[in-house]
């Protein structure tokens, strides 16, 4: 059986990877493979299995969850499926993720040996923290956050419950100065307030030279 579908169907995610210093591979791979299990006629056993296989083994990796024969069973699958996937939008996209196994490695590897997401794109690996000098005290935040993790009132600095924070990122998009950061959850962990505070009455302790490393505006 062939299929008609194309690597054209696939969009909003940029395909090709274009490799820009704040994306993960592990982030892009993990889009791409969402939107190809979702896109796959369904007509064909093997694209669909192997789609789902494939998603399921890099959830893992970019959840911190990821084993050290991951990279070599993903590339098993990838390569049968250049042979026996009955469309064109399923080759390409394993071209795709070959190609990224092969020139983006050591991204991989941290995410798996180290538990470590060096662009800060993969959720699980991070903490989200507001930036003190930053929040205004708007309260965009705590209306979206779906947990109620962020603690805050009007002129006060907010503050996310780190053990209450499920990390989804709903806030991010909505805050209107750009005080929602990420950490690396394995670096030094940020300097902020116990409890909201009034704009501007924070002082942050100075960041010491070679702690920066892991952290993203």
């Amino acid at each position: 059986m062939q299929c008609n579908k194309m690597i054209s169907n696939i969009n909003g995610i940029g395909f090709p990877y274009s490799g820009e210093r704040d994306r993960c591979s592990v982030d892009y791979v993990f889009r791409l493979l969402d939107q190809l299990r979702n896109t796959l006629c369904g007509k064909g056993v093997f694209c669909r299995d192997a789609a789902s296989q494939l998603y399921s083994i890099v959830g893992s990796i970019r959840g911190g969850e990821g084993k050290s024969g991951d990279v070599g069973l993903i590339r098993e699958i990838c390569q049968a499926s250049l042979q026996l996937a009955d469309c064109e939008m399923t080759r390409e996209a394993v071209k795709e993720i070959l190609s990224l196994l092969d020139t983006d490695g050591e991204n991989w590897d941290a995410h798996i040996t180290r538990r470590r997401c060096p662009s800060l794109s993969c959720e699980s690996l991070t903490i989200f923290y507001i930036d003190p000098a930053v929040c205004d005290g708007c309260g965009k935040c705590t209306d979206i956050c779906p947990e109620s993790a962020i603690d805050g009132s009007p002129a006060l600095i907010h503050v996310i419950d780190r053990e209450v924070c499920t990390r989804c990122a709903a806030c991010e998009p909505v805050c209107p100065v750009s005080a929602i950061k990420r950490a690396d959850v394995a670096g030094v962990p940020p300097k902020t307030p116990d409890a909201p505070v009034p704009v501007g009455s924070f002082k942050a302790e100075p960041v010491r030279k070679g702690l920066r490393k892991g952290l993203r505006p």
